[in-house]
């Protein structure tokens, strides 16, 4: 599902987002964590900029209990993002941080 969400066909880019955001938002698993920041080396700026939009939807959504073991996992990558060159990932690095923020006041 990463690989297509950059794709320059519409449908299957705003069809994998899709998927990607449901998978998230039923299903809580700490697992899946490294699989996203794994993916946030990536070359295109759309890849990274969606997988931080899902690191602040996981930190939305899912609970605290279920975030802390990967806590040091999603501040790296968030740091990473906040100094990403595209303008857009970095205002999504930004509203992630407030999730951390919220979630983890002292490792934020």
């Amino acid at each position: 599902l990463f690989n297509l969400l950059p794709n320059s066909a519409k449908i299957m880019a705003s069809s994998a987002h899709t998927c990607v955001s449901f998978i998230l938002r039923h299903v809580h698993s700490g697992r899946i964590i490294p699989l996203f920041v794994a993916h946030y080396t990536a070359k295109s700026p759309l890849t990274r900029r969606r997988i931080i939009e899902f690191v602040g939807l996981m930190l939305q959504v899912w609970p605290v209990s279920m975030l802390e073991r990967q806590v040091a996992t999603l501040k790296d990558v968030i740091q990473r993002a906040i100094h990403d060159a595209d303008s857009a990932t970095r205002a999504s690095a930004r509203s992630a941080f407030w999730g951390l923020s919220d979630n983890f006041p002292t490792q934020a």
